[in-house]
């Protein structure tokens, strides 16, 4: 059995210094741009699931590297929300994620391709987090979904939750209580144009 000895600080490797923190904001900017969003990834999107979405290993690096080039992921990268039978939890994510990073929402591009598959209880959650102003995305607004009717180019079915979400904004300053009400009211509606809203 032999007997080891402390490593000498002679023999531990010097700490490497962070070059990049030295060098003037925007180069650092130009090199986190050309990182993460380099030219064969500027048309790829990231996809927002009701579990989330993945970033770039880079910046899970340390706190310093994040905290320098989220806000360039972000700003330059396309984000598609994926909403199935009117679940809001993949909106809910995202907002969060816009909330705590403190993200202006202009200023990032995402698009949704959602599947209005009929779901009352998704929906009338969805609705009364769009009234209380927690969530801002929401289903087409029925004026949108007019004129493409116009041009045959839409299902008209989905025209009375658009009604639903003006409801709902348009009754911000009443309680949610009372405004449920008439959304129930409303379901009728609904169940014209699919009997599955009744599910």
């Amino acid at each position: 059995m032999s007997l080891s000895h402390p490593p000498l600080a002679a023999d531990m490797p010097t700490p490497t210094r962070n070059i990049l923190s030295t060098m003037p904001s925007e180069i650092q900017d130009f090199i986190y741009k050309y990182a993460l969003l380099e030219p064969d990834t500027k048309d790829a999107v990231v996809q927002v699931h009701r579990t989330g979405y993945s970033r770039p290993g880079l910046l899970q690096t340390c706190k310093q590297i994040r905290s320098d080039a989220l806000k360039i992921w972000y700003y330059g990268t396309k984000f598609h929300v994926r909403i199935h039978d009117f679940d809001s939890a993949p909106l809910q994510k995202w907002g969060a994620s816009f909330t705590s990073i403190g993200l202006i929402r202009g200023k990032v591009t995402m698009y949704s391709t959602p599947r209005w598959e009929p779901s009352w209880d998704n929906l009338i959650v969805w609705l009364e987090l769009y009234h209380a102003g927690i969530l801002h995305g929401r289903c087409p607004q029925p004026a949108h979904l007019l004129e493409q009717a116009k041009e045959n180019r839409v299902d008209l079915q989905w025209y009375f939750p658009g009604v639903m979400f003006d409801v709902a904004k348009a009754l911000r300053h009443v309680e949610w209580k009372e405004v449920k009400e008439i959304l129930v009211s409303m379901r009728t509606s609904l169940l014209a144009t699919d009997s599955r809203w009744n599910d």
